[in-house]
């Protein structure tokens, strides 16, 4: 079964926080983003391990309606592009970024109203510059990673399931 999760820097910007929201008390952290990561690929794997019957996995269009996980506050998104926004107080700017992909496509904004719209013009101009160069554009990622667990608990809760049915 394959699970989405959130990694994300701490209140105090000096490590990683990241949870699996789908297996509710899962959560880890790192130092760095990539310990952050295997730290919670490892709590995913152990949290799993306990289940006779995994949870279904969320998609991120569902998580992002989650009101819980307050995702849309940080969040909006526009052609299945998703985009994080921060403000600069110092700068009085929002500075906006396109997550889930490779390449860095950013914009900025004066205001909390230009931000759909340069949001929305950040992405048609990926789009666009894509195109113009023959490359196909990358699809956001799903945040959604592969947990590899024993071969017979695998077994045995696909045996539960079918039994479940």
């Amino acid at each position: 079964m394959k699970y989405i999760a959130f990694i994300y820097t701490d209140e105090h910007n000096d490590g990683y926080n990241a949870i699996v929201p789908d297996l509710e008390g899962c959560f880890s952290c790192g130092k760095t983003f990539e310990e952050a990561v295997e730290m919670i690929k490892e709590a995913a794997e152990l949290y799993c391990e306990d289940l006779k019957i995994l949870p279904n996995a969320s998609s991120l269009e569902e998580l992002m309606q989650r009101d819980d996980l307050n995702l849309k506050q940080n969040a909006i998104e526009y052609k299945g592009y998703i985009c994080s926004i921060e403000y600069s107080s110092e700068d009085k700017l929002f500075f906006g970024k396109i997550e889930l992909i490779d390449d860095l496509v950013t914009f900025e904004a004066d205001s909390a109203s230009e931000l759909e719209t340069n949001f929305h013009n950040a992405v048609d101009g990926y789009l666009q510059t894509c195109k113009e160069l023959g490359r196909k554009p990358q699809k956001t990622y799903k945040g959604v990673f592969n947990i590899r667990i024993d071969p017979k608990l695998h077994q045995n809760m696909l045996k539960s399931k079918v039994i479940a049915v």
